[in-house]
């Protein structure tokens, strides 16, 4: 989503740092630099084998109420140089 965001702006001639952008997870291609765009990492091994875990539960019979599970990240913000402002 983060390119496709990116990719409208374009279209429309605006761009970062004069938007801001925030995406999550990796910009698999992009022609700008990345330190004009804000990325929070999530541990996306974690997520799975998190998710895969809790699924077995269910499957063994866990009837326990939804929970919520909180994994670390890494915000990686845009460069305060290159902020418009």
């Amino acid at each position: 989503m983060g390119v496709g965001a990116l990719q409208v702006l374009n279209e429309h001639r605006l761009a970062p740092p004069a938007v801001g952008v925030a995406v999550v997870g990796r910009l698999p291609f992009t022609t700008m630099a990345p330190r004009d765009v804000t990325v929070v990492r999530l541990p996306a091994r974690q997520m799975g084998m998190t998710a895969a875990k809790m699924l077995l539960e269910r499957i063994d019979g866990d009837d326990q109420p939804a929970r919520t599970i909180v994994l670390r990240h890494v915000l990686e913000p845009a460069s305060d140089s290159n902020l418009a402002g």
